[in-house]
């Protein structure tokens, strides 16, 4: 796993607290893309969910300590 982060700023705004408020304001939108959540300890059940996402129609799968 390689993590990554691109956030820096736009216009001289930071482009992260700009996420975070979008987020905020349309929460109720992007909760719609979760479509599992799985204990962390099923951890490979949700690679499957992911790597068969056509026939299991996962978009946003999301572990859970």
């Amino acid at each position: 796993i390689i993590g990554s982060n691109s956030y820096s700023s736009f216009n001289g705004k930071d482009e992260f607290n700009m996420a975070i408020k979008l987020l905020k304001k349309l929460k109720w939108k992007f909760s719609k893309i979760v479509t599992n959540i799985i204990p962390l300890k099923e951890f490979k059940k949700g690679l499957n969910l992911i790597k068969n996402k056509k026939n299991s129609g996962a978009i946003k799968v999301v572990f859970k300590p």
